[in-house]
């Protein structure tokens, strides 16, 4: 049971992340609707590397 404890918290991380980002995506789509989508695809990923390092 304890090789399941040391996966449970990064595999909750990911799908934390996974979840704040989509949040973050709707809020943005919804709050700028005629933003170029090329633009907004490039925050994701320190958004997401930072999400990480916080989330461990």
């Amino acid at each position: 049971m304890n090789n399941w404890k040391q996966v449970r918290i990064p595999l909750l991380a990911l799908i934390f992340t996974a979840v704040v980002l989509v949040l973050v995506r709707v809020i943005l789509v919804t709050t700028f609707p005629n933003k170029p989508k090329n633009n907004s695809d490039l925050p994701d990923l320190p958004l997401q590397i930072a999400a990480f390092i916080e989330a461990n």
